[in-house]
């Protein structure tokens, strides 16, 4: 077995021990079952969460890359397009920095492979942040 250490506010700690007294008794070992459940049934959730985000991701990106093919594309945390250009410079300038976004390359971009996963996200962030 493994220890994972945290805290909570008492208020929770206090309404938790109250439902495992409830649902499993006083007994010794109950609140480690509980919590082991609690964990057990969070996982399972973000997993679902997750797998469900990420078909949604494809298909926003499917739909977004054929309705602007060769096109640099911005879309919010929603998926809701913002914006669109030919070059980042392009999308740059249509931006309102405000916004919470991730943009999106052509397919066939020409931006290099450790440019793409290392440089594009910081260059947005840098240029935000300057602006």
């Amino acid at each position: 077995m493994a220890t994972i250490k945290g805290e909570i506010p008492p208020e929770l700690e206090e309404e938790f021990r109250k439902v495992i007294a409830l649902k499993y008794g006083l007994k010794k070992g109950n609140i480690s079952l509980a919590l082991q459940n609690a964990i057990e049934e969070w996982i399972l959730k973000q997993k679902r969460v997750l797998k469900t985000d990420k078909k949604q991701t494809e298909l926003i990106l499917k739909q977004i890359r054929s309705e602007f093919p060769n096109q640099f594309t911005a879309i919010d945390e929603k998926g809701v397009l913002i914006a669109h250009g030919s070059s980042l410079t392009e999308l740059y300038q249509k931006l309102d920095l405000s916004i919470i976004l991730r943009v999106i390359e052509p397919e066939n971009s020409r931006l290099n492979v450790v440019y793409k996963k290392r440089q594009m996200g910081w260059d947005l962030i840098r240029k935000i942040q300057v602006k």
